[in-house]
């Protein structure tokens, strides 16, 4: 099972996955390979990336993509898509021996505003001073700031505010099957994250500081714009590596690491060999090999360049099951 990952921003959505597929083959023996996406796009509005059982999630992806559910919004995807997926999964032909699929959905939505739980500002706050009560940098961008300045200016201590901004969502959708089918839906509100992967990981074992780190806390002064994507990106994907990956063992996630970032603009994601950099200059080492040839997102093994397969295509009615595994 693959290690799947989604931050809930002040300014868009990160979504994150790695690139290993991993089959159990009739003979015993397990194949592993580091050029499989599993990310897909439904046009402009809603993005996914998928972990578990890889033929179901393929199914379950075409049979989204063809239907009316790939030209919505967020709000309405997000209202119609467990009725959905209760309609469309028992007709998957292999439904009696297929295992668990995790998919974290991100979207945006024209019709909405961004909110924020300044519940969730203040806690965050707390934790970044630690015993110490002196202020502390954070990184409020300027949506944010101008609702407090309104709200201050009206008198209102409200606990949700409203911002002057387009509004991005991230849900997860967990399927289970325990005599049955079992369908979960997950919120994920402003400044939280999910997450999933092997050996039943989720959000809660990572640590907050991570978001923290990078929705709220205070940025380099040299880094701008463009400089402060790539350089979360980098925190994102150096958490796959450095952190999750030797910590937790996790031998089927591998190859590359992609973090895609939505906004209402679409979904874009870190080209090229990029490499952690300290301030002082120096670089750290390699931490990804996804790149564009041939306006195909690509990845490079050993000395091979090789088109990352997409989840879509991966599902085929042909009668032959394999045991594979995002």
């Amino acid at each position: 099972m693959s290690l799947i990952y989604g931050l809930k921003t002040q300014i868009g959505v990160y979504l994150e996955a790695d690139t290993r597929l991993t089959t159990w083959l009739s003979s015993g023996l397990v194949k592993i390979e580091d050029d499989f996406g599993k990310f897909h796009s439904f046009g402009k509005f809603m993005h996914v990336v998928a972990a578990g059982d890889a033929s179901l999630a393929s199914f379950l992806i075409q049979k989204i993509q063809a239907s009316e559910l790939s030209n919505s919004c967020f709000i309405e995807f997000r209202e119609k898509i467990v009725d959905f997926v209760k309609g469309e999964i028992g007709f998957y032909p292999y439904i009696d021996s297929a295992s668990s699929v995790v998919f974290i959905f991100a979207g945006y939505d024209p019709g909405q505003r961004e909110v924020v739980n300044m519940d969730k500002l203040v806690k965050y706050t707390k934790l970044m001073q630690g015993d110490s009560l002196s202020p502390v940098r954070q990184n409020i961008s300027k949506p944010l700031f101008d609702a407090m300045r309104r709200a201050a200016k009206e008198g209102k201590k409200a606990k949700i505010l409203e911002l002057d901004s387009p509004f991005t969502g991230l849900f997860s959708l967990e399927i289970t099957f325990n005599k049955g089918v079992d369908i979960k839906l997950s919120d994920a509100e402003w400044s939280t994250y999910l997450m999933y992967g092997p050996n039943k990981l989720t959000a809660k074992d990572a640590p907050p500081e991570l978001v923290i780190d990078i929705d709220i806390g205070g940025k380099p002064k040299d880094l701008k714009g463009q400089d402060i994507l790539s350089n979360n990106c980098l925190k994102l994907i150096d958490f796959f590596f450095s952190g999750m990956i030797p910590k937790h063992q996790l031998h089927t996630v591998g190859g590359s690491v992609i973090v895609f970032w939505v906004t209402e603009h679409g979904a874009i994601f870190q080209t090229g060999e990029v490499a952690m950099k300290r301030f002082d200059g120096s670089v750290v080492r390699n931490v990804s090999n996804v790149f564009v040839n041939d306006d195909k997102i690509c990845t490079r093994i050993g000395d091979d360049v090789k088109p990352l397969r997409e989840l879509i295509d991966f599902f085929k009615d042909d009668g032959q099951l394999a045991l594979a595994f995002i």
